[in-house]
């Protein structure tokens, strides 16, 4: 059995020359106490985290102080000897306040933010493990679902022409992620790598049954994502292609037409070669982003570039 206890103590400031500034100060202090139990297939952590944050402005009215305990804990099992599968499970009590450009940021930060708090349960598998001659592949995947009831969810709402925050009354998310990573050499300097990740997230505003929003996906959080990376290390120029994706979201709390934005997926290619003079190591990488010059939109209105390239040196001495 292993304990430990942390104390951090964080000191913000916000100056600007604009004379609308509060020029805010805030005083952050986290302190964890955490035990562990490490026993030959059964690992259990259990923790404890107060967090107290005070502030104070020049101008107008300071965010009122927060204190909060916020307990955790996770469990990891493995039921078999001959096997590297693990079974997790994890409750957490999560606590996030506003940050200090969230409440204080120019036209953008809201002093009436109030903080986020959620009841996260966790539960997923893990496994990995070698196949093929010699063990010249390698696998590994990772599955997770969730649940989470949060209340006074934090989110960033867009307007004409900037960013603002506000709070959502209560939120009801459940999802699943997914991840595989697999690697094969073949020869002595060649192998390939495939990396895969998909999330499936329902995120639905449950505030007020009567509302016409009442169970209608947040903003800006869509249903599924994921992305795939196949990579070829070789002696003479690595290479690479990734495919991103994402769904269909909306821009606004109401999931109506106008307010979707539709899904997309972005492919980039990319070439690095490292080399060494003397004792200067050096990484020369190209990129082609977006190569199939998919028109698409993160944030409405404004859409995202087109087919561009980028060219990176790296240099460590």
């Amino acid at each position: 059995m292993e304990f430990t206890f942390a104390q951090d103590l964080f000191y913000n400031t916000l100056d600007a020359s604009i004379p609308e500034c509060p020029f805010p100060e805030r005083v952050n202090s986290l302190t964890t106490l955490a035990g562990k139990y490490q026993g030959t297939s059964l690992t259990v952590v259990a923790s404890l985290t107060n967090t107290y944050i005070t502030e104070k402005v020049q101008k107008g009215d300071p965010a009122p102080d927060r204190n909060n305990l916020s307990p955790a804990l996770s469990i990891s099992w493995k039921p078999f000897k001959a096997t590297n599968l693990r079974i997790r499970a994890s409750y957490k009590m999560g606590y996030r306040a506003p940050t200090f450009n969230d409440l204080y940021y120019l036209r953008v930060g809201n002093t009436n933010l109030r903080p986020e708090r959620a009841d996260q349960y966790n539960l997923g598998l893990t496994w990995n493990g070698t196949f093929g001659k010699e063990g010249a592949g390698w696998l590994s995947a990772t599955l997770d679902g969730y649940y989470n009831s949060v209340e006074d969810k934090i989110v960033a709402r867009p307007t004409l022409f900037i960013w603002k925050m506000m709070n959502i009354g209560k939120v009801q998310i459940a999802g699943a992620d997914l991840s595989v990573t697999s690697r094969v050499r073949f020869g002595s300097d060649h192998s390939l790598t495939l990396s895969t990740n998909a999330s499936y997230q329902y995120a639905v505003d449950i505030s007020d049954p009567e509302s016409k929003t009442w169970r209608h996906q947040i903003p800006y959080t869509p249903r599924i994502s994921g992305a795939a990376n196949l990579a070829w290390s070789n002696p003479w120029v690595n290479l690479s292609y990734i495919i991103s994706f994402v769904g269909d979201k909306y821009s606004l709390p109401l999931n109506v037409e106008r307010n979707l934005i539709k899904g997309y997926a972005e492919h980039t290619v990319s070439a690095y070669r490292d080399f060494n003079l003397r004792r200067v190591s050096f990484r020369l990488q190209g990129k082609i982003i977006n190569f199939t010059n998919k028109m698409y939109d993160i944030i409405q209105y404004y859409p995202m570039p087109g087919r561009n390239f980028r060219l990176t040196l790296k240099i460590k001495i």
